[in-house]
């Protein structure tokens, strides 16, 4: 199954629970490119959960993505204008991320 894919919410509900965070990011970091369609459908609001509420309205999914980004640097290059829009909205990682892009 694509990371992307509907139906495949392993990484964003790992993102909402505290005791799966840290290793949901640093996994989904570790598919590299294979990674960002999910990282650009949590930013973008294309990734929903099974009542259809999209994850980046959930919070966490945001920060986590975010981090992922940041510890991607150059291979999320493509999610520059995500990241941006993040940023110029306020949000406590996206300047880190968008550094991280080079």
């Amino acid at each position: 199954m694509h990371l992307a894919e509907p139906g495949n919410d392993f990484f964003p509900e790992a993102f909402l629970t505290p005791s799966k965070r840290g290793w949901a990011t640093n996994e989904l970091a570790s598919y590299g490119e294979g990674a960002v369609p999910l990282l650009r459908a949590i930013l973008d609001g294309s990734a929903v959960n099974r009542y259809g509420v999209p994850y980046r309205r959930l919070g966490m999914p945001v920060d986590c993505a975010l981090v992922t980004v940041r510890m991607l640097g150059p291979t999320a290059i493509s999610l520059r204008e995500l990241i941006q829009a993040e940023l110029v909205a306020g949000h406590p990682y996206a300047d880190e991320a968008l550094r991280a892009l080079g």
